[in-house]
Parts: structure tokens; sequence; C-alpha cells
């Protein structure tokens, strides 16, 4: 296991690289249609995870770079889905809804109002809010379930329950609206 120290020195010398170490965050961020800041912004903050917590399975130089570039790419794929989640659903959420004349955005808000509080505050937690589903699972289920496999378990189901609901909802009360098929 990494320690401290050694991720404070193998951060220096990926810093030392400079735009070696940066170009491959910053093309897969073009392919997802970002900006270069946003690859930049990703480097940081991984970064930062790993002097927060250290990767146990990084033990060299070579590893340790391996895994800050699998957690910028992570970063930049959930940026990017955070950006086609907005081209979709506008960027206000149930509770801060703007005045919008967006009729698919409005559609939805109107059916996220007709959910049960829970799936609604599941739904604009996840889509909007961009909790993991382990945040999920600690905000929404007791804590005497048993191990976090199990809590990421029974909350995905929720999740897809109440999506499902939403869907029906929207199907339903906006028939004459062109919804995309959802993702499998």
């Amino acid at each position: 296991m990494a320690s401290r120290e050694d991720v404070v020195t193998w951060i220096a010398e990926l810093y030392a690289q400079g735009a070696s170490f940066a170009r491959v965050p910053r093309m897969v961020a073009r392919r997802f249609g970002l900006a270069v800041e946003d690859a930049d912004d990703a480097i940081q903050e991984a970064f930062q995870k790993c002097l927060r917590k250290p990767p146990s399975a990084a033990t060299t130089l070579d590893e340790f770079t391996q895994y800050c570039r699998r957690v910028i790419v992570n970063d930049l794929k959930r940026r990017a889905r955070r950006e086609a989640q907005y081209e979709l659903f506008g960027d206000a959420t149930l509770d801060r809804a703007a005045p919008t004349t967006d009729r698919r955005t409005e559609a939805m808000h109107e059916c996220l109002k007709t959910l049960p509080t829970e799936s609604r505050d599941l739904v604009t937690a996840h889509y909007f809010d961009e909790a993991t589903l382990d945040e999920l699972a600690e905000r929404f289920l007791p804590p005497d379930q048993r191990t976090a496999n199990a809590r990421r378990l029974v909350i995905r189901r929720q999740l897809r329950t109440a999506l499902q609901v939403f869907r029906h909802e929207l199907l339903t009360r906006f028939p004459d609206i062109d919804w995309p098929e959802p993702a499998d």
C-alpha cells in the first residue's frame, strides 16, 4: 500500500511531466465533447482524491499513473453524462425549478411531482445532484443493511422502480412528446 509520502512524490513527478501526462486526459475530454479545462480539473481532483486516500493497489509510479488516469477518465465520463443529462432534462431540478418554455422539461417536472416523495427524492438526487449509489444507499436505506454490495443492489432496484414509474407517467400524460428510449 502506498503511503501519503509516496503519493506526494508521485504527484510531483507527474507534475514534472507536465503536458505529456495531461495529453491523454485532454484527448479523452475532447472525445467526450468536453473542454480541455475539464480535463485539467479532473486531473486536479484525481490528485486530491489520492492525497485524501492513497490508492492501496499502487506501489510504483507506473501503477499510480494508471490509477490516476482511470480516475480521471471516470470523472470525465461522469462530466459528459452530466452534460448529456442537462441537454435532455434541463439545468433545473424539481426543487430549484426555474421558469422555462421547454415543454419536455415542464412535462418532466410535472411528472416528478406525481411520484411518491421518496422516489422523487431518489431520482433527483441521482440524476440532478449526481449522488452515487453508495451515497443514495446511505441517505435512503436504514443502516442495518449488511454489506455495501447489498445496499447498492437494494438502492439500484429502488431507483429502477422509481424510474419505471416516472417513465410510465411521462408516456401516459405526455404522449405527444417524443421521449428517447431508455438505455439498458
